[in-house]
Order: C-alpha cells, then sequence, then structure tokens
C-alpha cells in the first residue's frame, strides 16, 4: 500500500513539471532584430542647430530638435545616403550636404554634420557700470562693425597692438563707439582701467 501511494505522487508530480514546461508564463528566446536606424546631430561649432531638415534615400525627412539631433529607426539593412538642408544663418563650410551611411540589422548607426554659422555684418557690446563687456564675445563677417556703448563710469576699449586691429576706443562715458574690422582673426581686447574687463571680436571671411 505504501509502494502504491509512493507511486501516485511520483506520477503526480510529474504531471504538474510538463504542465509548468507548457505554461504561457515561459519566456523563449528573443529574436535578433532584422532592422536598424541612423541618429546624428548638426553642429555649428560646440552649437547645436535646430530646424536642420535631414533627408533620407528611398524617402522620409526629420527636422533636427533644439539640441540639433535627428534620428530614423525600422530601417532595413543597406546603404543609405542623408541630404542636409540648412536653416537661414548657417553654410556648409567645408562640410558636405550628403553623406552614405550602412545601417546594420540591431545596430544603430551615427552620422553627424558639422557646419558654420554665418558671421553677422554688426554686433553690439554694452561696456556696463558693472565692469563687464557684455557679450565678452562677438563674432562678424570681415568688413563688418561692432559698437560699444557705454554708460556713465568711463571705460576705454585696448587691442594689444594686435594686427589687423581697429584703433583703440579712448577712455569715454555715456556714448557709444564703432570699429569696422578689415581683417580675419582673433581680437582680444581690454579695459586697461578695470582689471578683468576683457573681451573678444572674431572675424570671419563672408
Amino acid at each position: 500500500m505504501h509502494i502504491r501511494s509512493s507511486a501516485l505522487v511520483l506520477a503526480f508530480a510529474l504531471l504538474l513539471g510538463a504542465c509548468g514546461g507548457d505554461g504561457g508564463g515561459g519566456t523563449g528566446p528573443v529574436p535578433p532584430s532584422t532592422t536598424g536606424s541612423i541618429s546624428g546631430q548638426v553642429t555649428a561649432g560646440s552649437t547645436a542647430v535646430p530646424n536642420a531638415q535631414v533627408a533620407l534615400s528611398g524617402g522620409g525627412t526629420q527636422t533636427t530638435n533644439a539640441n540639433g539631433q535627428f534620428s530614423f529607426s525600422n530601417l532595413e539593412p543597406r546603404s543609405y545616403t542623408l541630404t542636409l538642408q540648412l536653416p537661414q544663418g548657417f553654410t556648409l563650410g567645408t562640410e558636405s550636404a550628403t553623406k552614405s551611411v550602412m545601417v546594420t540589422a540591431g545596430a544603430a548607426a551615427s552620422v553627424n554634420f558639422g557646419v558654420r554659422a554665418i558671421p553677422a555684418a554688426s554686433a553690439s557690446v554694452m561696456a556696463g557700470n558693472d565692469n563687464q563687456f557684455s557679450p565678452s564675445a562677438v563674432t562678424i563677417v570681415r568688413g563688418g562693425t561692432v559698437t560699444w556703448t557705454f554708460g556713465s563710469v568711463a571705460h576705454n576699449v585696448i587691442f594689444n597692438q594686435t594686427t589687423g586691429a581697429p584703433t583703440n576706443v579712448p577712455i569715454v562715458s555715456s556714448t557709444t563707439e564703432s570699429r569696422t574690422f578689415n581683417s580675419d582673426g582673433t581680437f582680444p581686447y581690454v579695459c586697461t582701467l578695470h582689471a578683468g574687463m576683457t573681451g573678444t571680436v572674431q572675424v570671419h571671411a563672408p
């Protein structure tokens, strides 16, 4: 009788094991992905370029977000071409408007574009009563003009004899002074009346 009871218990245990193996709660192997993706960023130096159009060969266009980023997902594995169209205020510079990229299954391909901001024809700088130039750095096109506005506190603008720099601005207050930059390059300047009061003008070719 004891042997028969043991046999019944063993059979019941085997039955439970078999049922558990066929249940829907089990997880089988995940099939490998059959598609890939492309992501990237459009920048001008360290500045993100939003609202650029990135077109994918075979259809589909993405607009870069505030961080200059774009992405395409669920792509069949093969070679693609990306074509970049920039918003106003930017130029390709030495960058190519089209780039080829190979997409492989289960992988994310990365494609970035490095472009250049078109320099402005003019810029304005406040020489404030807080003894700061604001903004401290501006970028203009060759032949462009920078205008400094001075408050009630007297300042000057001294270019430290940098080759190609315009004439210095003498000690003035409550007025404006403009200078035209006809040479490419970086032109640092200081106010010699106040330590640490510095600025920079970056000049680029058109």
